[in-house]
């Protein structure tokens, strides 16, 4: 599937700390992951993700 063929099936607004958006900052420089990869792959790391690629 391209980037182009993606579906956006429903957009959420998150509110952070500070503190919070520094973390994740960091983290996606030190990856070179875009913020919204590193969310994505958080929620499907959780026990209870159903989903699948």
């Amino acid at each position: 599937m391209k980037v182009t063929d993606k579906l956006t099936l429903k957009q959420i607004h998150l509110d952070l700390s500070e503190n919070e958006i520094k973390i994740l900052e960091s983290y996606c420089n030190q990856t070179g992951k875009s913020q919204t990869d590193v969310i994505q792959e958080l929620i499907r790391s959780l026990p209870d993700s159903t989903y699948s690629d």
